[in-house]
């Protein structure tokens, strides 16, 4: 900026230099707005997964994704690599049929970075539930999602799940917040 304000003062007179300042203000002024719009589109975007968990709806989860099935999830369960949205729909149909009651989620920290039609956002997921006939579901992921605009819309196109580990032990730390 300091360097196009130098270029600008060689250039124009003090008129011209104050309406820069001002057409450079607003353009600055719309774009963090647009940007906040993503923001607040990815939020609910994440708060309609939740609601879909919460629900055990295939369909609403589907709809979150990119509508091609080009969709590259990482999970942290097997067989951990799901390469399309058919195979992806068919893991969290099965998720959803574990458990006796909702499949509860929460999300906390979550991060959001947006530009143009990308975007980027890590948190940590909390999973909860009743499995059906052995016992409860209560742990916790790290989890970053990359986001696509496509027509105006928000869809997850990856997603990285992972947990925390201790090395001394090599065993997961399905617990940990951070």
């Amino acid at each position: 900026m300091e360097n196009r304000i130098i270029m600008v003062v060689k250039g124009f007179s003090m008129i011209g230099i104050c309406l820069s300042l001002i057409v450079d203000s607003s353009a600055n002024s719309a774009a963090a707005d647009v940007m906040s719009n993503d923001v607040v589109a990815i939020q609910a975007l994440e708060t309609r997964l939740i609601k879909a968990n919460h629900e055990k709806d295939v369909s609403a989860v589907m709809r979150l994704y990119e509508p091609d099935t080009n969709v590259v999830i990482f999970d942290i369960v097997p067989p951990r690599q799901f390469l399309s949205k058919v195979n992806w729909q068919k893991n969290v149909a099965g998720y959803f049929a574990s458990f006796d009651g909702p499949a509860d989620l929460e999300i906390a920290d979550l991060n959001i970075t947006a530009n143009g039609n990308l975007a980027y956002g890590y948190m940590i997921q909390h999973f909860s539930g009743k499995k059906k006939g052995s016992g409860n579901v209560d742990l916790s992921a790290r989890v970053t999602d990359v986001y696509r605009k496509i027509g105006g819309r928000w869809f997850i196109v990856h997603e990285h799940v992972s947990v925390p580990v201790d090395i001394e032990t090599g065993m997961a730390d399905l617990n940990s917040k951070l």
